[in-house]
């Protein structure tokens, strides 16, 4: 049996969820006047995962989001708040 990790199908609801979060990561992001680079830099997360995450490629760790969050200054919760008062 092989010990790899099993990963969900990007497809349906999860999809679905991953694409919400990336829209709210850049729009929190550009609302901080941020490059990717800017971001990487600040939270020590990859310039390619915050674009995976922002273009709904891939899911990522709590802690991952937490950094990303915590270098724009904002909470998750906030981020989503501030994506709905923009819609």
């Amino acid at each position: 049996m092989s010990s790899k990790k099993q990963r969900l199908p990007l497809e349906g609801k999860y999809l679905q969820d991953l694409k919400e979060l990336g829209e709210v990561l850049r729009n929190a992001r550009e609302y901080a006047g941020m490059s990717m680079r800017a971001l990487s830099a600040e939270s020590g997360v990859m310039a390619y995962q915050i674009s995976d995450i922002e273009n709904a490629k891939t899911g990522t760790k709590t802690a991952t989001l937490h950094k990303l969050f915590n270098a724009l200054n904002v909470s998750i919760r906030e981020a989503y708040k501030m994506r709905d008062m923009m819609e």
